[in-house]
Parts: C-alpha cells; structure tokens; sequence
C-alpha cells in the first residue's frame, strides 16, 4: 500500500530553500516542517512541529539539514 510518511529529506543547507520552493510549488498542500536553527530552535521545533495528532490525511516532509542530522543523532 502507499506509505503516508512522515518523510525526511536530510540535505545540505544550501539546497533547503530550493526544496521548500518545489514543495511550495509541486504539493502546495504537503506538511513541511524545516528542521534548521541552533539546538533550541530545534528544541521547539520538535516539539511542537512533529506531531500529527488530529491532522487527517497527513503527509509529512522533514527537511532537516546534514548538520541537524550529526548533531541531533540522539533524538
């Protein structure tokens, strides 16, 4: 069957905006949560932004930058 996600596209900072642009672009209606921003920034971005309670038909997309996912390993 099909895989409703969420997703994790992990990539280098630099390419992080054009990718939020396709999605803008390609899946206007798309959940995409940037995962970017010093350790507290990331803090609160995990907890509120990656739960998918009470959201019907979601499909999520985390962008989440190469430095995120060195540093945030243990999360």
């Amino acid at each position: 069957g099909l895989s409703r996600g969420p997703f994790l596209i992990s990539a280098p900072l630099a390419t992080i905006i054009n990718w939020e642009r396709e999605f803008e672009f390609w899946a206007p209606d798309m959940y995409v949560v940037t995962y970017t921003g010093d350790k507290e920034a990331r803090a609160v971005i995990r907890k509120h932004e990656f739960s998918y309670e009470g959201k019907e038909n979601f499909i999520g997309i985390h962008l989440k930058t190469i430095y995120c996912r060195n540093h945030d390993s243990d999360k």
